[in-house]
């Protein structure tokens, strides 16, 4: 089959798994983007030593609690509310509850929390003799509290702050759907949480039985002052009315006369005897009421009413017409004396009757609460080891997994292939993972013969080599040829943002995969500050004319490159002299010739480059070959370095074809597992070390 016809089929299969790929995203993982619910998931639970540690944190500080807690005793009196007598003078001090609704025994219940009783309670002579009345309090610290320090006692404290302290020990609650109220204490000692229990009830009876009289007693002084004072108007009415009854018995008498007289006009004249008779009796009765009115306005009893009648002649009644004025006043003014004691005699007699009533019912008024079970002696409520243990873990799990998520914020490397790809489009076309621990180990020097045997990180080349660590170089070699055929793209460089990345590592094991499938190739070091190469190949690279001679115009091509003597299809182009100015050596003319060279003399060739962030060589060198490939190591490449050396290649008009992530292992929830073993290959910590971690 050829090359074009794999390619052909290789991106058909490569857009139906990029299909099933998108659409499992967006159903089971929310979409694009490296914070879905899952990814995070995930990315939490790989840090679970952080949380852990949280949680083991958290539990030790539950077990610190519980170490510190001082045990709490609960006691409970239960009082029983019953119904009152029907208040005596209406809604004032009426202390009438309708029980069937919760207002009232809520009433109840808060008159049991106010500070005047709460300090009643604690000046007790009982309360007052109790040892332990103050809590010691949580044990000391080691090493910082003072063990010897005496404990609190009832003298330093104020009776208002005992009070307080009787409050925060206080809880007071209403049954449901009864009338009974629990009052608990909450004490260190279990003997004196059921004596304040008990003496709570106890001063709260005697303090409403003392105010109840009180009341009583103050109700029934008004009562008594309120009667006297109805008595005394009843009777000032009374003698006004007596002093009335003349001047109405004459007016009476006036009004029968002044009928006779009108009768008898209507049969006989005015000098008849009979009507001169009637005539004189008028008169006769006109002269004593009169005097009869005059008397009684002038009364100092009722003077008061009448001065404002008594203006002008009308205070002497010279004239009928006055006379019959006052006729008419002192008439109303007997219906209104009428009504008044009538009233007043009622309010009186109510006033009696209450009276009465109050001194009845002082007797029965201490019965609206009473104790229905005495407290006991107090149980153990505190501390609730359980609870507080599992609060510890609950705590320390919360902190671990906020902990975790503010490190997966903090997090700007790259750890998995969807990393790279989701942020910068570009596919992973390899995943190499570490390497186990012995080939890491395996750090030569250069000058080695090959009698000391070859560097285990050649991985073809390694007898010892698990076939799992060949597969990844075979499918990264087979990502190549898919892209396009041998002619038209052979020449393909090896990125990476800086050093450490594992450039030298990935460069040197695909040639070797392309010389195993029969391929002429070359492997050049293009990194003429700091070559690596001839360390993986146990060669020294002075001994040997290289690049850099060729470059210089030193040595041609010929003398330049050098068999690898590990496979006959391999040849190694080394940097040879060291050089003293590299950017001298490198201009867009001579890397066209010498691309062109070596291009028509082999049929792949791959390129170490150097780092593109430190030095500018490989953005000379970038435009020119016909494959990028852009190695990112997990776990150690930041986002912001990579993002930079993409902006840096794109400024040359050059893009990577694909990422290779070096070093990848894959993430199963609690812990790291690679695919295929451990490894960790790169430059070093910096660019400039002779030999690091990697290179």
């Amino acid at each position: 089959m050829s090359n074009r016809s794999r390619a052909r089929q290789f991106e058909n299969r490569k857009e139906l798994l990029d299909d099933s790929r998108e659409a499992y995203e967006d159903e089971f993982t929310g979409g694009e983007g490296i914070l879905n619910l899952r990814d995070l998931v995930e990315r939490l639970l790989v840090r679970w030593p952080w949380i852990l540690l949280c949680t083991l944190i958290g539990l030790s500080i539950g077990f610190f609690l519980i170490w510190r807690a001082s045990p709490q005793f609960e006691s409970t009196t239960t009082v029983l509310v019953r119904d009152n007598n029907a208040g005596l003078l209406g809604d004032r001090d009426s202390a009438d509850f309708d029980l069937q609704k919760e207002e009232a025994l809520e009433t109840i219940r808060a008159s049991f929390t106010t500070l005047e009783l709460c300090q009643a309670v604690m000046t007790a002579p009982e309360i007052q003799k109790e040892r332990n009345l103050i809590p010691a309090g949580p044990k000391e610290l080691p090493l910082i509290g003072n063990p010897d320090a005496e404990p609190p006692s009832i003298s330093d404290f104020t009776e208002e702050e005992l009070a307080e302290m009787l409050q925060d020990w206080l809880t007071v609650e209403v049954r449901r759907n009864t009338r009974l109220i629990d009052i608990t204490i909450n004490h260190e000692d279990p003997d004196v949480a059921r004596h304040l229990a008990n003496e709570f009830v106890t001063q709260y009876l005697a303090m409403r039985s003392d105010k109840k009289a009180s009341r009583s007693q103050d109700n029934l002084t008004y009562l008594m002052g309120e009667s006297n004072r109805v008595k005394s108007d009843l009777q000032q009415a009374q003698n006004v009315l007596a002093s009335y009854n003349t001047p109405l018995e004459y007016e009476e008498a006036l009004r029968e006369a002044e009928t006779e007289v009108a009768t008898l006009a209507l049969r006989y004249g005015p000098l008849h005897p009979k009507m001169k008779e009637a005539q004189g009796n008028l008169e006769n009765s006109r002269l004593k009421l009169r005097a009869a009115l005059l008397k009684a306005i002038n009364n100092p009893i009722d003077a008061e009413y009448w001065q404002p009648y008594l203006v002008g002649d009308k205070s002497e009644l010279a004239d009928t017409e006055s006379l019959n004025e006052f006729r008419d006043l002192f008439v109303a003014r007997r219906t209104v004396l009428e009504s008044e004691i009538a009233s007043q005699n009622s309010l009186y007699s109510t006033l009696l009757a209450q009276m009465e009533t109050l001194e009845l019912g002082v007797d029965t008024s201490e019965a609206e609460v009473s104790v229905h079970s005495v407290a006991r002696e107090g149980v153990q409520v505190a501390p609730r080891k359980s609870l507080m243990l599992a609060g510890g873990l609950m705590f320390g799990g919360a902190m671990g997994l906020a902990l975790a998520f503010l490190l997966q914020l903090l997090d700007n490397k790259f750890h998995k292939p969807d990393d790279l790809e989701s942020q910068f489009g570009v596919p992973v076309i390899a995943a190499i993972t570490k390497l186990e621990d012995k080939m890491v180990a395996d750090k030569a020097t250069a000058g080695h013969s090959l009698q000391d045997g070859l560097d285990k990180r050649l991985l073809f080349l390694n007898d010892d080599t698990k076939e799992n660590y060949l597969e990844m170089f075979r499918v990264l070699r087979a990502s190549i040829l898919l892209l396009g055929s041998g002619d038209q793209r052979k020449i393909t460089s090896v990125l990476s943002a800086g050093p450490s990345e594992g450039k030298s590592f990935v460069a040197a094991n695909l040639a070797s995969a392309f010389a195993q499938q029969g391929q002429k190739t070359l492997l050049v070091d293009f990194d003429l500050r700091k070559p690596s190469l001839h360390k993986l190949f146990r060669q020294d690279r002075k001994e040997h004319p290289g690049l850099v001679d060729y470059l210089a115009e030193v040595n041609s091509l010929e003398e330049s490159i050098q068999e690898a003597p590990i496979h006959p299809n391999l040849d190694l182009l080394l940097t040879g002299s060291k050089a003293p100015s590299p950017g001298e050596l490198l201009s867009q003319d001579k890397l066209k010739k010498f691309l062109a060279e070596i291009g028509s003399r082999y049929d792949r060739i791959v390129i170490d480059t150097a780092p593109i962030l430190p030095v500018p060589d490989t953005r000379l060198l970038a435009p020119l070959v016909d494959n990028r490939l852009f190695v990112v190591r997990a776990d150690q490449a930041t986002r912001g370095g990579v993002s930079s050396a993409l902006k840096t290649l794109e400024q040359t008009g050059s893009t990577p074809h694909g990422f290779v992530l070096n070093g990848y292992e894959e993430r199963r929830g609690f812990g790291k597992k690679g695919y295929y073993g451990y490894y960790a290959y790169g430059y070093g910590s910096s660019y400039g070390e002779v030999y690091g971690e990697g290179e």
